[in-house]
């Protein structure tokens, strides 16, 4: 894969449970008593689509192989619209376009915008400023969206909840590195393979 084949942003992240049916869990939609869930592939998948292909398939292995491996997404309007977005922008050549390649000159800028995006969240640190209860903690903790919005606001770039690993609130005042989550193929700043959001909650 070329680097410029890559994307700046987002996407991926949900939940559980078991595997419905073993031989074959894909399903048509059309098929008598059988439940089938849509969803939105964010990676090609053999006999079953490509990246950006709502497809049905049973619910099991939608919620424990398919959405928690990052390899789809529920089919809502946003998650769709959202994918394909992101592959257009990052790897066309998965997408059934009827479009002329870009040119090198354009995958060049767009490299370098990515580059840019990255670099600027991995060496930039977002700060808060809270008060704090009797018990010595936050008395408003720090959520995703909170994050969201100041990395939107400090930093000028444009992050979803997805992108964003975050186990519960951060309730306590400090230092903290938060993991990103972004599409596979995407090269992290000094090659490493995860990237982090670095913050800092202060007293107010």
């Amino acid at each position: 894969m070329g680097r410029g084949e890559m994307a700046a942003r987002l996407w991926c992240s949900v939940q559980r449970c078991a595997l419905s049916r073993v031989q074959n869990p894909i399903f048509s939609a059309g098929s008598r008593g059988l439940k089938t869930q849509k969803v939105v592939l964010t990676e090609k998948i053999e006999r079953l689509g490509r990246a950006g292909q709502v497809v049905n398939v049973a619910p099991g292995y939608a919620r424990n192989k398919l959405i928690p491996h990052h390899l789809a997404l529920p089919a809502l309007d946003k998650y769709v619209t959202l994918v394909n977005t992101q592959l257009k922008a990052a790897r066309p050549h998965l997408l059934e376009e009827t479009e002329e390649t870009k040119s090198e000159t354009s995958e060049e800028k767009q490299l370098k915008e990515i580059d840019a995006v990255l670099k600027r969240l991995d060496a930039g640190k977002i700060v808060f400023h809270r008060h704090l209860t009797g018990a010595q903690v936050l008395y408003r903790p720090v959520t995703k969206d909170d994050l969201i919005f100041e990395v939107r606001r400090q930093m000028g770039v444009e992050l979803a909840a997805s992108n964003i690993i975050l186990s519960e609130d951060l309730n306590k005042l400090g230092e903290f590195e938060v993991e990103l989550r972004f599409p596979k193929g995407l090269t992290m700043p000094g090659g490493r393979e995860k990237l982090f959001l670095k913050l800092r909650i202060r007293r107010k």
